[in-house]
């Protein structure tokens, strides 16, 4: 309720700290998921902070999402960004983020999207199946 009346009178849901640190980031990160919802109900679509962050190792907030298994948020987000194949700080795609932490949920969802790039690679070359056998 507070959040939604500061966004009525003026804040800014793209605020960004010194450490390129979105509110969205800190929703998701917190687990505040009613929060991280109403800020991106006020976001415009393909938004260059949802996409980009440098937020807890470069994480975009559809990569933190992942990381951090927030599963209701993934469709909202991906109607939010241009694309489900943008790379972190780290080279990563969401589908190699999903392999590495072994997020099923969101592996599934992204592997509904044709667009998906079932190829990339991550700096050292591994693929998803390499992260995943690596992470488990």
């Amino acid at each position: 309720e507070l959040l939604k009346k500061l966004l009525v009178h003026g804040a800014c849901p793209l605020a960004i700290t010194d450490s390129h640190v979105t509110p969205l980031h800190m929703a998701i990160w917190s687990n505040h998921i009613d929060s991280a919802l109403v800020l991106l109900d006020r976001m415009p679509s393909c938004d260059t902070l949802i996409q980009k962050g440098t937020f807890h190792g470069g994480q975009s907030a559809f990569h933190l999402c992942i990381l951090l298994k927030c599963h209701v948020l993934l469709k909202p987000l991906s109607l939010k960004i241009s694309s489900l194949n943008l790379f972190n700080e780290d080279q990563l795609t969401p589908l190699l983020v999903s392999a590495s932490a072994l997020n099923l949920n969101a592996m599934l969802f992204l592997l509904k999207h044709k667009c998906v790039h079932l190829f990339a690679r991550s700096l050292m070359n591994q693929s998803a199946l390499h992260l995943a056998i690596l992470a488990s």
